[in-house]
């Protein structure tokens, strides 16, 4: 597994006030462009539990060779890899990511594993003097919740990847 320390976001302008704009953009990964991938953990194990869409808000840029996906970037998505952290100029680095996998499953052994490049997803937080939602309970991520239930019933063995589930619904 190889992770870059980076922040991925849809394009990216130096312009500041572009910049500002872009990084209160999250990252919405949907069924129906298949950024967010056809597999057990956003099937569910019944229609209930099925997820059509989770949010990230500054997404890292996990890749994995032998993983099965869960969550690839859109096309026009970069990475920016700043020489220090959340410091953006003219000359920041910018890798294009579009295809690459923000989040990805694989057996271990005996085991299974996850890897994701982002945290926040998978709590509640507030963010700036605004104090504007962030994670969980963010608009938007309404389901993000049931993707995090979900990836913890594959890690423990409770849903399998090759059983067959229902489609995802709204």
């Amino acid at each position: 597994m190889t992770f870059n320390d980076g922040f991925a976001m849809p394009g990216y302008d130096a312009d500041p006030a572009c910049r500002a704009d872009i990084f209160q953009r999250p990252g919405l990964f949907r069924v129906e462009d298949g950024s967010l991938r056809g597999h057990a953990i956003v099937r569910g194990r019944n229609e209930s539990e099925a997820v059509v869409q989770v949010q990230l808000h500054r997404p890292g840029v996990p890749g994995a060779a032998k993983a099965e996906p869960l969550l690839a970037l859109p096309q026009g998505y970069v990475s920016l890899m700043p020489k220090r952290a959340w410091r953006f100029d003219a000359d920041t680095v910018r890798v294009p990511v579009g295809g690459w996998l923000q989040g990805a499953v694989m057996r271990a052994g005996k085991g299974r594993a996850a890897f994701l490049g982002e945290a926040a997803m998978f709590g509640t937080q507030v963010q700036g003097a605004e104090r504007r939602p962030m994670g969980m309970n963010a608009p938007g991520a309404e389901r993000n919740y049931q993707f995090t239930l979900n990836l913890a019933h594959w890690v423990s063995d409770l849903l399998d990847s090759a059983a067959a589930s229902p489609k995802p619904t709204r």
